[in-house]
């Protein structure tokens, strides 16, 4: 019972100690200056170390970010490099297949070239064009006896593409010097301008290999 008491004395008195120590209010103004200082620049610590970790993360996903782009640009630069290869074989494509229409169109012309499209020099760029060019010179820059002529060797290449004999009436006959020197395969009328009535005269070519047939009414 002695010992009981003199444990609960020992108790009592430690428990007495730790309530002896002095509030915070009663701790010396300096020691609280630096208690203070201390929890601040603790808090300043953390938030530091908050802020560092993020500035790692936004470094890490920005670094795997770029990464990705640059493969993704890689891709694109391959991409692009393919697309214009098929770009310059198709325009080569087109400009080949262009000649050869060119070429099977023209075949049927002697002094005639019609052109379909128009090629730039510079870029290659093919635009959609129609020009009418005789013995190399262009329709509108003909003399009325050579855009007859031109118009002539026209007409005749149609009625040989459409398998017919049609007629052909030439006006201003008289600006055409040797008119029927032009090859014909049908009728032909020429008007000319003239001071007497109006007649019709029967006119027949000499026949040929390479003229077979030259008429003109």
């Amino acid at each position: 019972m002695k010992s009981l008491i003199e444990e609960g004395n020992q108790v009592k008195a430690e428990v007495d100690r730790w309530l002896a120590v002095p509030e915070a209010q009663d701790v010396e103004p300096l020691t609280q200056a630096r208690i203070a200082q201390f929890e601040q620049d603790e808090r300043l610590d953390v938030q530091e170390a908050a802020t560092y970790t993020a500035q790692t993360q936004m470094i890490t996903s920005a670094t795997q970010k770029m990464k990705s782009v640059e493969h993704d640009l890689s891709v694109i630069a391959s991409d692009i490099a393919r697309v214009e290869g098929i770009i310059h074989a198709l325009g080569s494509y087109r400009l080949a297949y262009v000649r050869m229409q060119h070429e099977k169109l023209n075949a049927h012309f002697r002094h005639v070239q019609i052109h379909l499209v128009d090629v730039n020099k510079e870029t290659g760029e093919i635009k959609d064009a129609f020009r009418i060019e005789w013995k190399g010179r262009p329709y509108r820059l003909l003399s009325t006896s050579e855009s007859i002529r031109c118009d002539i060797e026209i007409g005749q290449a149609l009625a040989a593409a459409r398998g017919e004999t049609m007629p052909m009436f030439v006006d201003n006959a008289e600006s055409v010097q040797r008119l029927f020197d032009e090859i014909f395969t049908g009728q032909v009328i020429a008007a000319y301008v003239a001071e007497c009535a109006l007649a019709v005269e029967a006119f027949k070519g000499i026949e040929s290999p390479d003229h077979p047939v030259k008429r003109s009414a």
